[in-house]
């Protein structure tokens, strides 16, 4: 399921949707000019983000050849 979360979750039915987006968001998701409004995530995700932007900022770097 995670491998395609976007088509699983296109294909269900409204109350699986809102499980879903209920494991995501900790709150309602509120929108201002078509953009969410500073969406709250649940601990796990939020896990997820900052382990995702920790192993992006570890990038193998080329050593310089000065």
């Amino acid at each position: 399921m995670f491998e395609d979360l976007v088509s699983f979750y296109q294909k269900v039915d409204g109350k699986t949707k809102r499980k879903i987006l209920s494991c995501i968001f900790s709150q309602k998701v509120h929108f201002e000019n078509g953009k969410a409004a500073a969406p709250s995530f649940t601990p796990p995700i939020k896990v997820l983000i900052n382990d995702s932007k920790v192993l992006g900022s570890n990038k193998t770097k080329t050593p310089s050849h000065t």
